[in-house]
């Protein structure tokens, strides 16, 4: 099975939202055969909170993130733009 991160989940995932995920995304999240991917636009979205001082995830958070779920970041193109 494959999941998608969004920026949501990504705070959820990081401790940093009052939000969880139901018992059925964790179980689904624990298997070690679900592909987990993200958007690299989850990440400009929260450098751009987090230079404003909008958020208290940093970049330390988001790296860790990346390794601690084995996150797949998703190519973004110039063509997702005109769909």
């Amino acid at each position: 099975m494959r999941v998608l991160f969004d920026t949501t989940a990504l705070y959820v995932a990081a401790g940093l939202s009052p939000l969880r995920f139901t018992p059925k995304v964790q179980r689904l999240l624990e298997q070690p055969e679900t592909e987990r991917m993200v958007s690299p636009i989850s990440f400009i979205e929260i450098a751009i909170k987090a230079n404003k001082g909008l958020t208290p995830m940093t970049r330390e958070h988001a790296e860790g993130l990346l390794s601690d779920l084995a996150l797949t970041v998703l190519p973004v193109t110039a063509e997702h733009s005109f769909r």
